[in-house]
């Protein structure tokens, strides 16, 4: 995990020894490059390019700008990236934690590229999007991915009287641990070869990928009871293994997309290898995750694109929280939702109220809403 705060200080302190001494060895100084596009919805906005001891930095006129992406000499959304880390700010700082912290990743599904990072506290040092963070239920529509592709059986299991729609579209915590149990116990190759096929992931760490899980749970916890007591429980429903928002928005993305889908900045790449996925298999998930925002887990969502005119078919989605110790609220809230063209991330980390009180990640998605659809993130009926 990146020390944010050890990069700022030293960042922070660098610069004042420079003001104060102003002992340079280099420094170069460019004009002021207007960064704000047709929209201005903060006026005219300019980003100074400074290059101080070899050390590039930008300042820009406007904070809500900070941490925006210059890829190949192109200035990508800007207006839209600043107007998230405006929302993003007033909605964690509303929350009342000065210490919470949060993101908000769009990404074109078919170049890969970033077309919004925004970051609080906004850093050109470091972005929270790359922060690790438990993400809780958003792992879900990844163990049932891979399960239909081994065996499209699995689409008519019951467990304890939920079915598999039900599951992804109420995250059912019970089904999660029996899915996770059977594909270790009964498939752990194939379990294996998929996870690193389709996320380039492990099931325990090693020096190479992101892991699933972990730990592995010991022998006991394969024949005890499958309740909130058992570790396969607690690693099914995302309470384990911390993942970045990058990671998961990347894999919801080669999800939808069936393609090795790889976020960059620029999307310079732009022939992604296909995946060898059965779509036919894959289409009751697809079916579950868009039921999450028309009577799941993220029904409020659904409800607020249809009233602002935005389309509803063909949005994949899926919500996650991490509950804290004392479960009086939450660790961390994350939402994250795909159309055909571009994948959302949104995450919230530190102390985050229940999800009644209607601060969690599918509440700032539903601010955003009006402003995705004014930039063609979202679409229009």
């Amino acid at each position: 995990m990146t020390n944010y705060e050890g990069q700022s200080n030293k960042f922070e302190a660098n610069r004042f020894k420079f003001v104060d001494q102003c002992n340079v060895d280099y420094f170069i100084q460019n004009l002021p490059i207007l960064v704000s596009g047709f929209d201005a919805p903060f006026g005219k906005v300019y980003a100074n390019f400074q290059q101080v001891n070899r050390v590039k930095e930008i300042n820009f006129s406007n904070p809500f700008y900070q941490n925006m992406l210059f890829a190949q000499n192109n200035l990508f959304n800007a207006d839209l990236h600043a107007v998230c880390n405006q929302k993003l700010k007033n909605h964690l700082q509303k929350i009342g934690n000065k210490n919470n912290q949060g993101a908000v990743l769009i990404v074109d599904n078919n170049s890969g590229q970033i077309i919004s990072c925004a970051s609080f506290p906004a850093s050109n040092l470091f972005n929270i999007k790359d922060k690790n963070f438990p993400v809780g239920s958003v792992k879900k529509p990844l163990l049932a991915f891979i399960a239909l592709q081994i065996d499209d059986d699995y689409q008519f299991k019951m467990v304890n009287g939920c079915d598999f729609k039900t599951f992804i579209r109420k995250s059912n915590g019970d089904y999660a641990a029996w899915l996770l149990r059977d594909l270790l116990k009964n498939h752990p190759k194939e379990f294996e070869n998929y996870l690193l096929q389709f996320f380039d992931m492990s099931i325990l760490p090693d020096n190479y990928h992101t892991a699933l899980l972990d730990e592995m749970p010991n022998e006991e916890a394969f024949e005890i009871n499958l309740d909130k007591f058992n570790p396969l429980y607690r690693l099914a429903i995302g309470r384990q293994q911390p993942y970045s928002l990058h990671e998961m928005v990347e894999m919801f993305g080669r999800m939808i997309t069936k393609r090795r889908l790889n976020i960059s900045e620029d999307g310079t790449e732009k022939a992604f290898k296909e995946l060898n996925i059965d779509t036919l298999k894959c289409s009751l998930l697809f079916s579950a995750m868009n039921d999450v925002i028309l009577s799941g887990t993220a029904a409020k969502v659904g409800k607020a694109l249809e009233y602002d005119s935005c389309k509803t078919a063909n949005i994949f989605a899926k919500t996650g929280t991490a509950e804290s110790e004392q479960g009086s609220d939450n660790i961390s809230s994350t939402f994250i939702i795909s159309n055909q063209q571009y994948t959302i991330g949104i995450m919230e980390y530190g102390r985050i109220p229940i999800n009644s009180k209607n601060m969690a990640a599918k509440d700032l998605f539903i601010q955003l809403i009006p402003i995705l659809k004014k930039y063609g993130v979202l679409e229009k009926k």
